[in-house]
């Protein structure tokens, strides 16, 4: 069998345990295709998924940063590594490498709902609600998306009820501030 016909064997292998759950197994095979040719980006970010999955982060972080190493503008190992460093709580590096990823591919609604994640985690609830539009803009029916948004509203409105003491009214979608009186959001066209 020639080398790179058991190079694709063993990652179709690979990804079949993986599809099945079957991790250290299909890390197995990945570290077989890695054998047979160590330059290849896919096959390091593959491997350093399965790491995650098996919650082994160091060796996840590695893999991703080896096929970074390989394509410097491999967007999806990008957001691997920053999903990592934002578990590390090392969330300012992990934002930089999240709009790095955006940059080489935006269309990432996975990013843009990390991103809100983070955002609201910060307090900075205007922007997380602007990620997480960004995310429902790119699927409509992200369900990660649409609850980081209500979360996002309701964190909003809440901050604002704190910071304001002259009984302002705020939409309970969108956050915007309302006249006394308004059957409707001027923002969002809610009714009220």
């Amino acid at each position: 069998m020639d080398e790179e016909k058991e190079f694709d064997e063993y990652c179709l292998k690979a990804l079949q345990l993986a599809n099945r759950g079957k991790y250290h197994k299909a890390i197995t095979y990945y570290n077989k295709s890695l054998q047979q040719n160590p330059n290849d980006e896919y096959v390091w970010h593959l491997t350093g998924c399965a790491f995650s999955e098996l919650d082994s982060l160091e060796q996840a972080m590695q893999c991703f940063e080896k096929a970074i190493s390989l394509r410097p503008d491999f967007a999806s190992a990008l957001s691997m590594k920053a999903s990592i460093l934002s578990m590390w709580g090392r969330l300012d590096e992990a934002l930089k490498i999240y709009d790095k990823s955006l940059e080489i591919d935006p269309d990432q609604d996975y990013v843009w709902n990390f991103k809100g994640l983070i955002a609201n985690e910060r307090k900075d609830y205007e922007e997380a609600i602007r990620c997480f539009d960004k995310a429902l803009e790119l699927t409509p029916n992200n369900s990660n998306a649409l609850f980081g948004k209500k979360t996002a509203y309701e964190n909003l409105i809440e901050s604002k009820k704190i910071n304001n003491s002259n009984n302002q009214i705020y939409c309970p979608i969108c956050g915007n501030q309302l006249n006394a009186g308004a059957k409707f959001c001027g923002s969002c066209g809610s009714r009220l």
